[in-house]
């Protein structure tokens, strides 16, 4: 089994790996929730606790399928240099 890389350690594309708060990684700019059963809860954790680096993301990725979706996508205006949204879940298709 591969290890897990080290704070700091560079991963490739200039990209860094930083601190996590309870496994949510939170990596240069980018921020991917969607793989998380608790992703929401753990984007307003981290917005909680680390409002200043996440107000810099530029990358997110959540599930829609969630809770607490309403209340985290409440607090995107604040992210003001979000460049991209991705809102993952399940799609519904119309049956004739």
């Amino acid at each position: 089994m591969a290890e897990l890389p080290e704070v700091g350690e560079a991963l490739g594309e200039g990209s860094l790996v930083t601190a996590t708060l309870e496994g949510c990684p939170l990596a240069d700019n980018r921020l991917n929730l969607d793989v998380y059963p608790d992703g929401c809860r753990q984007f307003l954790e981290l917005f909680e606790k680390r409002r200043e680096e996440v107000t810099q993301v530029e990358f997110l990725r959540l599930n829609c399928n969630e809770a607490l979706i309403d209340s985290t996508l409440s607090s995107l205006p604040v992210l003001k240099c979000l460049k991209s949204l991705v809102l993952k879940g399940k799609t519904w298709k119309s049956i004739p």
